[in-house]
Formats: structure tokens, C-alpha cells, sequence
């Protein structure tokens, strides 16, 4: 999906490869202008990375570190399969298996645990014989309520956060960006529980 993502916002020259800049940021009377560019509104989407954003690091985020392999079988699986850890067929053949939790190791390295665990529930749960091939470690942008954070900052409205979607982004990241656009562009109201109001408190706190 990233992949196809960066293909097609770059044919039509609507994506910028630069490392963004929070220092950077001018606010003037109609939006925000960073370099060249000016805009209504900047959205942060960062995953994990969000905590280290000066204007959003007050969220009390816990990000959870996951691993998850790449598989081989000669077994012909169309669909996914979930029960305390899933198996997704790829589009090469291929499987995709996963996923763990750990909350105190927050590095992208790969574990032989991980692989051991994963590879022991999938035995567990299927049927068919795999072989491992590959595996990837990467942070999942939870929060303290596991609930996504949407909406304007208290003090900048015109920096909004797309964040927190936890272990179930790929699933809730179209529903909620739906939702964030309707905000942004058609005035609706956010639901609170997904609202960063929740957490202002905690902004007020560090911004007195």
C-alpha cells in the first residue's frame, strides 16, 4: 500500500522527500508556511515518532514495539486467518505472520523470541507446513487509552494530529482519515472519544 501510495502521489508531483522540521514552521494570519509552501492546516501523521514532536509530545502516547515474519508454503491460503496471531497470504505467495507485543524494548532490531513465539502459535493454529524467510520489527503508536488521537492543537489550531491507531491501524486508518477530512472540510463534529480535547488537560498542565 506505501509503495503504491508513493508511486502514485509522485506522478503527479504531490509528494516531497525532505526531512520536516517542527523549527521550521512560520505561522501567519492564513495558515502555515514551511519553506516554499503554504497551507491551511499541516497534519501530523508520525507514528511513535510523534512523542518527539514539540507540539504533540505532551500526549501521553505507549508505544509498543511488534515483529512479524515473512513465511514460504506450498500451501494455497486466500484468506486470513486470526486467533491470538495472524497469518495474511501476499501477493507473491508468500505469508505474512505476526504479531508480538513488547513494551520495553522500543528498538526497530529483530528478535530470535519473537520468532520462536510467533512461530510456535502459528504451529498451534494451522495445519499446513511453512518456512521462515524473513522478519521485520517496527513501533505501533499506542496511547494510554488505546483509543486513536484526532483533531486541532489546543493553541494551533492550524497543526492537526492523525495518530494513535495502536496495533489496529490498517484497519481503522481509512475509517478515521474518512472522519478527520469531514472534520476539516465539512465542519462535522469529531467523536469524542477519538477527539484530542481528551487529553488537553494534559497540554495545560506543561503549557500552564
Amino acid at each position: 500500500m506505501l509503495s503504491a501510495a508513493l508511486g502514485y502521489f509522485g506522478k503527479r508531483e504531490s509528494i516531497i522527500s525532505e526531512r520536516f522540521n517542527c523549527s521550521d514552521i512560520v505561522f501567519e494570519n492564513e495558515g502555515v508556511r514551511w519553506g516554499n509552501y503554504k497551507a491551511r492546516k499541516i497534519i501530523f501523521a508520525e507514528g511513535f515518532q510523534n512523542q518527539f514532536n514539540p507540539y504533540f509530545n505532551w500526549i501521553p502516547y505507549i508505544p509498543v514495539k511488534g515483529e512479524v515474519l515473512t513465511l514460504k508454503s506450498q500451501y494455497p491460503l486466500k484468506q486470513i486467518i486470526s486467533k491470538g496471531v495472524f497469518v495474511v497470504p501476499l501477493h507473491n505467495g508468500n505469508l505474512k505472520a505476526g504479531s508480538t507485543y513488547d513494551w520495553k524494548d522500543l528498538t526497530d532490531e529483530v528478535t530470535p523470541k519473537a520468532r520462536e513465539e510467533i512461530e510456535h502459535k502459528l504451529k498451534d493454529l494451522v495445519s499446513f507446513d511453512f518456512e521462515y524467510v524473513g522478519q521485520e520489527a517496527g513501533i505501533r503508536p499506542s496511547t494510554s487509552d488505546r483509543r486513536p488521537i484526532l483533531g486541532l492543537h489546543p493553541k494551533y489550531p492550524e497543526l492537526v494530529i492523525f495518530n494513535g491507531l495502536g496495533t489496529k491501524g490498517i484497519s481503522l486508518a481509512p475509517y478515521f482519515a474518512e472522519h478527520l477530512f469531514s472534520f476539516l472540510e465539512e465542519n462535522k463534529p469529531l467523536d469524542n472519544e477519538v477527539n484530542i480535547s481528551r487529553f488537553e488537560s494534559f497540554f495545560t498542565a506543561i503549557d500552564g
